[in-house]
């Protein structure tokens, strides 16, 4: 009986938990005349999102050096500057571990840090140098993995060793024990991703435990350091298939309540129409979810500190970001939770890159928030060619926007000329 009720308030208090999310973050339609700068007004910082045109690097510790030593960091600093760019998105989290020593992380999985750079604080090194060196870069940390964590690679997870992979990757067994990730409609919890071959799961926005995490790490990143803003990109998701938790079908349903709607049994026969509009609610009722997180994270970082900005970079258009991800960062942007937007348009042909960076939802953003294109340089040891980066940058430039470049290592490659290229039409005509 105990537990049972136990149960009943637990599930109780998720509902009361998603309905407060999912109404603090409905979107709102900005008034006539409301511009970025002004909507930016209200989160306390309009100068960052006068500031629309800024060229960032991403600085990642996976298939990188950067982060291996100070040196390596300082040089990298050195490089990004003289190449002409203004801003350096660091990561701060990935793979369920941090840059920088966090009490929050280490509170809930035991470790407190990336293992390899145990006894240094990558964060605290590249703020240093860039103010020692007097470089005036934008240090906005980068948040990468969201609600991701990691169960290891597919041939790691052949092979009967569990006690080193749960070493290796602790925050994700752990709150898979504690109930704390998402579930798919058959209970299994991990999802398979082809391109880098490793099993991720999601960790739940409605569980208190997830948003004590995630808070907590934010506001540390961005209250202990003088940073200049906090980055959430397209890994603040989560995939389509996840979300059959109890708690979360229960909060569904209050949420149907309020709508004067019921469920229909997920599985059950119905009709098409019934369907589509059941289909809908439900991709509509997890975006909220997430995005009432990102609002949540928000009100954790130093809002009012001049020159701070909080930002979203999603992968590709929002078609593919909430059909497969179920991330409505229109929506973050529409909402004024975030003031800038980096899209990635990582395209290797000039037709479908114009295509994305020339979509109706960048236009419609771009009247809410301010907004850079971001450009990928090429995987690790195949670089991109220079041609086909000036070209992207020349166009996003045309359209009076700032570049961001995924990442530090293929874009200064020992090709001298291929950098100065790159450095040149960053300086060219902007519209």
């Amino acid at each position: 009986m105990i537990k049972r009720k136990a149960a009943a308030v637990s599930v109780f208090a998720a509902v009361l938990c998603a309905v407060w999310l999912l109404v603090g973050c409905a979107p709102r339609k900005f008034g006539d005349g409301q511009t970025a700068a002004s909507s930016a007004a209200s989160f306390g910082n309009t100068a960052a999102v006068g500031a629309s045109v800024r060229n960032g690097v991403w600085l990642t510790f996976v298939g990188s050096t950067v982060f291996d030593s100070r040196e390596n960091l300082e040089l990298a600093l050195r490089n990004i500057h003289a190449a002409g760019f203004d801003t350096v998105y660091p990561v701060v989290w990935n793979k369920g571990y941090t840059t920088f020593p966090s009490e929050s992380l280490r509170r809930l999985a035991g470790v407190d840090l990336e293992p390899k750079l145990a006894g240094r604080d990558p964060l605290a090194e590249i703020i240093d140098a860039n103010k020692r060196l007097g470089l005036g870069l934008a240090i906005i940390p980068w948040f990468e993995y969201g609600l991701k964590v990691v169960f290891g690679a597919a041939q790691d997870r052949s092979k009967p060793q569990p006690d080193r992979l749960k070493s290796t990757f602790p925050l994700a067994f752990k709150a898979r024990a504690a109930g704390m990730l998402l579930k798919r409609q058959d209970g299994s919890d991990t999802f398979y991703d082809k391109g880098n071959g490793h099993f991720f799961g999601f960790l739940n926005p409605l569980d208190s435990r997830v948003r004590a995490l995630l808070g907590g790490m934010a506001s540390e990143v961005t209250n202990r350091y003088e940073v200049q803003g906090f980055q959430i990109d397209d890994h603040f998701s989560i995939h389509n298939e996840f979300g059959y938790n109890s708690d979360v079908l229960a909060a569904f349903d209050n949420h149907l309540q309020s709508k004067g709607l019921g469920r229909h049994s997920f599985g059950q026969q119905q009709d098409a129409a019934g369907l589509r509009v059941q289909a809908g609610l439900w991709n509509e009722f997890r975006a909220g979810m997430v995005n009432g997180l990102a609002k949540e994270m928000g009100e954790q970082l130093p809002r009012h500190r001049k020159g701070f900005v909080y930002q979203i970079s999603p992968a590709g258009d929002i078609g593919f970001s909430y059909g497969v991800w179920l991330q409505n960062w229109r929506a973050l942007v529409q909402d004024r939770v975030v003031q800038e937007f980096v899209l990635q348009a990582y395209r290797d042909q000039m037709g479908p890159f114009l295509s994305l960076i020339n979509h109706s939802s960048v236009g419609v953003s771009r009247s809410r928030a301010a907004g850079q294109i971001a450009i990928f340089a090429g995987y690790k040891g195949d670089p991109r060619p220079a041609s086909l980066l000036v070209s992207q940058i020349e166009a996003v430039r045309r359209k009076g926007m700032g570049v961001s470049v995924f990442f530090y290592d293929t874009l200064f490659t020992a090709d001298a000329a291929r950098l100065a290229a790159i450095s040149q039409a960053l300086k060219g005509p902007l519209n």
